[in-house]
């Protein structure tokens, strides 16, 4: 039916084939039957082959079985086909033909479900033709013990026409992944491993990461809209999400996901989902900067991990919380609105400057086990639930003249470890100054006070009641500012050499006078 030397089993619509332990299906390597493939089968066919089994062709060209003629490959099949390969079982593309793949389903429906090895001597392991019916999709399990191994002159997977791919990885492909038009997505599990690029094809494509470890992507990818991380684990993006092509869309669903680049130019929505984690950088965390326009949605946790100076200045919403769980300083700039708790770790400084605030939400608290400077705030600082600061914790924070500096808590505080206050240029008047207002009650005290007063200038001591923290200053007091102090001594130091300069100038001018009227 098929022509002669086409195929070493063939089979038509609805065959089921089991290929047996340790057996071999071989199409002939030498001779008129080169060219065959090993195993051909049309529509709603199941394959297995079992563990040992090697199935294999030696084809050096040719156009393959008609009417498809897409080369001769090892196994080809049209559509809603089911083949599994079990651990150890291997199919063979062994011949020079580039244009035979190991296995090539022409067209859609079709499931392949590797434990096994499918590889190529110099061509595509997987070539999806995707002949006919465009708009349906094939799928690939590929297990964590399968191997996808690409040839010397192909590629892991390919395709070459409409259709979607979809495409679940849980072990190991030996080369690139090319995808063509449809709507195709590629997920990958920790533990899994592509060496090659990725690229999601022409179409609408999604790049999933899964899975409950923890696993590093760093490979050449493109031509994805959307990404994806699902699951508990965790996934580290070391490149940075705008080397993802047309990539508009990220969605942390579950576990953790640590970027790694420099994101600040990514323009795309980001949005983390209630129990998840997006981790990175003040640099990598899209919304940095005015490029992240249409928004960062956290109603997980955004954990930051500056180890120097970051700065983030994003708007970050949502009802979700943040940490500072890195060692440097991480600053914050924007009018931020998440309702989540806040948390800084041991060896971490979360600042706010300018406008920068967290308003949060009557429920939240504010925990401080490393240092919250609000140094740079040139107004009062809003806490809308609790702030608990224990003993490892510090609050920086500035005074000004006119009390307008403050922390207001709108819940309750709890307050440890040390305070340190930087009063601001200005003549300060005997008396009480309020450094820190809880609404619902405050208990504790600080153990330690630090300040940049002078000493010999003032009297100064911490009060406490059951909402405030105080500062009292038993005599009046005046700061200088450093900056207009050494500018004041420069510029005093200038006028008093100009004067010296016309004094000595005038005496000279006294001594050559006499020198000529009265010689020497």
């Amino acid at each position: 039916m098929f022509g002669p030397n086409t195929a070493t089993i063939n089979l038509l619509d609805g065959a089921n084939i089991t290929i047996g332990s340790n057996a071999t299906v071989s199409a002939p390597n030498s001779g008129a039957g080169i060219n065959n493939s090993a195993i051909y089968f049309r529509n709603g066919g199941t394959l297995l082959i079992n563990s040992g089994a090697s199935v294999i062709n030696y084809a050096t060209g040719g156009t393959g079985v008609p009417p498809i003629n897409a080369g001769n490959n090892t196994i080809e099949f049209q559509s809603n086909n089911t083949v599994t390969i079990n651990s150890g079982a291997t199919v063979y593309a062994a011949g020079p033909a580039t244009s035979s793949e190991a296995i090539n389903p022409a067209g859609t429906g079709n499931t392949i479900d590797n434990s096994g090895t499918i590889k190529s001597l110099t061509g595509t392991a997987i070539w999806f033709q995707n002949s006919v019916d465009p708009g349906s999709s094939n799928t690939i399990i590929n297990r964590a013990s399968g191997i996808i191994q690409a040839g010397t002159g192909g590629q892991a997977i390919g395709a070459s026409a409409p259709g979607s791919v979809l495409f679940d990885n849980y072990g190991t492909v030996l080369g690139s992944v090319s995808l063509a038009t449809g709507s195709n997505k590629v997920t990958l599990h920790t533990g899994s491993s592509i060496t090659g690029s990725i690229n999601g094809g022409g179409g609408t494509n999604t790049l999933q990461f899964a899975g409950t470890g923890s696993s590093t992507f760093s490979n050449a990818t493109s031509n994805f809209q959307t990404l994806n991380k699902l699951d508990s684990g965790t996934w580290t993006l070391t490149n940075p999400l705008t080397a993802i092509s047309r990539l508009a869309t990220v969605s942390v669903q579950g576990g953790t996901l640590a970027l790694q680049g420099d994101n600040s130019g990514f323009a795309g929505s980001t949005s983390i989902s209630a129990g998840a984690t997006l981790q990175g950088d003040a640099l990598a965390i899209p919304g940095s900067t005015a490029n992240g326009t249409t928004g960062l949605t956290n109603n997980g946790t955004i954990a930051f991990t500056d180890s120097g100076s970051g700065s983030y200045s994003g708007v970050i919403a949502g009802t979700g919380g943040i940490s500072m769980i890195g060692s440097g300083t991480l600053t914050l700039s924007g009018a931020n609105t998440y309702a989540g708790d806040t948390l800084i770790n041991s060896g971490g400084t979360l600042a706010l400057a300018d406008s920068g605030s967290i308003t949060s939400s009557n429920l939240s608290t504010f925990t401080n086990n490393g240092t919250f400077d609000i140094v740079q705030k040139t107004a009062n600082t809003n806490l809308s639930g609790n702030y608990v600061q224990t003993g490892a914790g510090a609050l920086k924070m500035a005074l000004n003249t006119s009390n307008t500096e403050k922390l207001l808590i709108a819940g309750t505080a709890n307050i440890a470890g040390t305070l340190y206050v930087n009063a601001n240029p200005g003549h300060y008047s005997a008396g009480r100054y309020t450094l820190i207002n809880a609404q619902s009650g405050l208990t504790g005290t600080f153990s330690k006070f630090t300040n940049d007063f002078e000493e010999s200038a003032s009297k100064y001591r911490l009060g406490y009641d059951g909402k405030d923290v105080f500062l009292y200053l038993d005599t009046d007091y005046f700061e200088v500012d450093n900056d207009n102090t050494v500018r004041s001594v420069q510029i005093s130091a200038s006028g008093l050499a100009s004067i010296y300069n016309q004094q000595v100038a005038a005496y000279q001018a006294a001594l050559m006078y006499d020198c000529r009227v009265y010689q020497k």
